[in-house]
């Protein structure tokens, strides 16, 4: 099988990673990461649905699990990792990663490709082992279809479980520094969500506008407009013996240089009241 399909990599040209290669880029890969149960070969096709450029995708079973890899077929370059593995230990209850749990992270960073410098952080509740994606100016972007910078979520450096995808191309952004107070934005959001609710009958016990809101800071890109625009969030959080969990941000920003309220064009996003 690997054979055929090296013989149609090259017949149709313009494809730098053979078949070969992909599978042997994929297993040192996975045993960079911290894999080291042994690789049996399932699967080698050509095409690889996280992206529409000429791909590689390379699936393993192990004795406890799996791993599939997505590899550029003209970079080399990894457009997404799944390593699942039956014996993983989840991390319990949500507090930030130990020394031992940063140091996997950026091993496994370091082995997808990514400096030393990369600047990458979770905006749900504390960062514990994400998903973490990459910053730009600091800030995420909040987009989610297309999520725009690589994403990673790690399991168990002893037995590790880990989710990556590559993003695509970032786009220009606006700004680096807000002109508007993320005070002053949090209650034009909570304003307008207030209204929804009332409008809609909510009570306050499901009014998502009551209580405290947490402004944060991104990016996020319009479709069709040539840049992402730097917006303040309005996000909900809960605390839960002590540690901090994420309930979501409210469905509507305020761009940060403007003041202007700005809905998100992407209906899987943020909580609508």
């Amino acid at each position: 099988m690997i054979a055929l399909l090296c013989m149609a990599s090259i017949a149709a040209g313009g494809i730098d990673l053979d078949g070969q290669a992909a599978v042997e880029r994929a297993e040192k890969l996975l045993h960079n990461i911290g894999v080291k149960d042994s690789l049996t070969l399932t699967g080698l096709g050509n095409k690889d649905w996280s992206t529409k450029e000429p791909s590689w995708l390379v699936s393993f079973s192990m004795p406890h699990g799996g791993a599939s890899v997505g590899l550029n077929a003209r970079s080399g370059r990894v457009n997404r990792l799944s390593v699942n593995h039956d014996r993983s230990v989840r991390p319990q209850g949500n507090s930030a990663p130990t020394v031992e749990e940063t140091w996997f992270i950026h091993r496994i960073l370091s082995a997808l490709g990514y400096g030393k410098d990369i600047d990458f952080g979770s905006d749900v509740g504390f960062s514990g082992w994400g998903p973490f994606h990459a910053l730009v100016h600091g800030r995420p972007f909040f987009n989610l279809n297309p999520t725009y910078g690589p994403t990673l979520s790690a399991y168990d450096p002893a037995l590790p479980s880990i989710t990556f995808y590559a993003s695509p191309p970032l786009p220009p952004v606006n700004a680096w520094q807000p002109k508007i107070q993320g005070v002053v934005a949090v209650e034009k959001i909570r304003t307008w969500a207030h209204a929804r609710a009332k409008a809609r009958g909510l009570s306050p016990a499901i009014d998502p506008s009551v209580g405290d809101l947490t402004a944060e800071l991104g990016y996020w890109k319009v479709a069709n407009q040539p840049q992402a625009r730097l917006v303040w969030r309005a996000t909900k959080y809960s605390a839960i013996e002590g540690r901090r969990y994420g309930l979501g941000a409210l469905r509507m920003f305020v761009d940060a240089v403007t003041g202007e309220l700005l809905e998100p064009d992407d209906p899987a996003w943020g909580m609508n009241p």
